[in-house]
């Protein structure tokens, strides 16, 4: 049976490795061909952590909100940024 040639990073190793890149000037696909690794785990390593430095993955973030309409009539639409590309909002009128 042969054995598999994959290696598996920890995330100290991957965030060597993004430092290595940030030093060399080179784009991640440069640095990837150059060193014979795939890009797609470069992506996905930098943001794995980038999402645990930013403190997302331990407890979420909540933030008090008043809202005070400027007219009695007034119709307000909110919508409130969740993550990276997700959004939560009310419809118009709710």
């Amino acid at each position: 049976m042969k054995k598999s040639k994959r290696s598996y990073w920890t995330a100290a190793e991957a965030g060597a490795v993004l430092e290595r890149i940030e030093r060399s000037g080179l784009s991640v696909k440069g640095f990837a061909h150059k060193h014979r690794l795939g890009i797609e785990r470069l992506y996905r390593w930098k943001r794995r952590l980038a999402h645990r430095s930013s403190g997302q993955a331990s407890r979420p973030n909540f933030t008090e909100v008043t809202i005070r309409p400027t007219a009695p009539a007034a119709v307000i639409e909110i919508e409130l940024p969740v993550s990276i590309g997700r959004r939560i909002s009310t419809p118009s009128g709710s």
